[in-house]
């Protein structure tokens, strides 16, 4: 989810028109923002555009964003998923305004002539409202653009917004140099050459992971997660035979990769007694914990370095790494635990296929 903020980040930049000042730059910037998210309580940006060079190059971007749905860019982004390659975004999350796409959302690029380029990189350039650049050949515009897309040090922070049915108190990000293609990004494509390591801090308060993981244990009633001295507490009611059972069990937690994986499972309560077959079914469904990227299929890799527990929430930190849109490589999985219930245990059926 959070690579997608970046994408619209990047893309929002192309709203800022040479020779703008600071001001009205993080305006547009702004109202670009926010319609990408379609609504938000907050939205501030701060832009240190690149002294004397061209649109697109930044020093420091600084954004900050609160009350907002990340499903909402989600569900823009698997618009058109089929439309990955090596290096680009799936143009038809952002298609151009003007029509001027085909069915699948591609910019036409057969329909523009040279008067269009000139066009649509003139207004960008800060040229006439019809879009003529006197005194400008398109070789110059062309390689002016050429020059763009370039972010020397990006950092945001969102809090308050929902993803997934939780919501997250925030979600920071330090990222370093980032390079993309300015005119692929100004008809609304990515193609993202290079994006330094950075740093990832997230926090997720323990009623808000009820949440995610209650629909993996279908068979407990009530379930109340918390989180206390670097453990996963899980507290809920279990059918047995028509008979509502309370318990509660725990886990040390560990990170690994982009996962937040609970070891070891087991009662938490003097004289608790938990059935075996309610054990295996946490056992097997509870974990991973969290997980940034569960399809295994984001451009960015979450590499988890701690997993703390203050104030009954999750608190997680670690570093970023890009590794393109037609990633190769994969996050490790848990190895799963031994437990002598797991043969003919009645839940098989529940297992994800």
């Amino acid at each position: 989810m959070h690579w997608l903020l970046l994408l619209s980040i990047l893309s929002s930049t192309t709203s800022v028109k040479q020779g703008a000042d600071v001001s009205t730059a993080n305006r547009l910037v702004e109202n670009a923002l926010r319609q990408k998210l379609g609504g938000a309580r907050q939205v501030q940006v701060q832009l240190a555009p690149t002294s004397g060079r061209s649109p697109g190059n930044f020093d420091r971007i600084v954004v900050n964003l609160d009350g907002f749905s990340a499903d909402r860019l989600e569900a823009r982004a698997a618009v058109n998923s089929s439309s990955y390659n090596n290096s680009s975004y799936p143009p038809a999350i952002y298609p151009p305004a003007d029509g001027s796409a085909d069915e699948s959302g591609k910019l036409n690029t057969k329909s523009l002539g040279k008067s269009d380029i000139e066009t649509i990189l003139g207004g960008v350039l800060g040229g006439s409202s019809g879009g003529s650049t006197t005194g400008t050949g398109i070789g110059d515009i062309l390689n002016s653009f050429l020059r763009g897309g370039r972010i020397g040090r990006l950092q945001f922070k969102a809090t308050n917004f929902t993803y997934g049915g939780a919501q997250y108190d925030a979600l920071s990000a330090d990222v370093g140099e980032i390079k993309f293609d300015w005119a692929k990004a100004l008809r609304g494509e990515m193609d993202i050459k290079s994006v330094q390591p950075g740093t990832l801090a997230m926090s997720l308060r323990a009623d808000q992971a009820a949440k995610l993981l209650a629909p993996r244990l279908p068979q407990l009633d009530n379930l109340k997660v918390s989180f206390r001295d670097g453990r996963a507490f899980l507290a809920a009611r279990s059918n047995m035979y028509g008979v509502k059972i309370p318990f509660e069990v725990g886990a040390k937690i560990t990170v690994t990769g982009n996962q937040v994986i609970a070891d070891g499972w087991k009662a938490s309560l003097a004289n608790a007694t938990v059935p075996g077959v309610v054990l295996n079914q946490i056992t097997q469904r509870a974990n991973p914990i969290y997980d940034f990227d569960p399809k295994r299929k984001w451009p960015i890799s979450v590499d988890l370095q701690t997993a703390g527990t203050p104030t009954n929430a999750l608190a997680l930190r670690g570093g970023l790494r890009w590794l393109g849109f037609n990633r190769k490589e994969t996050a490790p999985q848990p190895e799963p635990q031994d437990n002598p219930q797991n043969e003919g245990n009645i839940f098989d059926i529940f297992k994800p296929k």
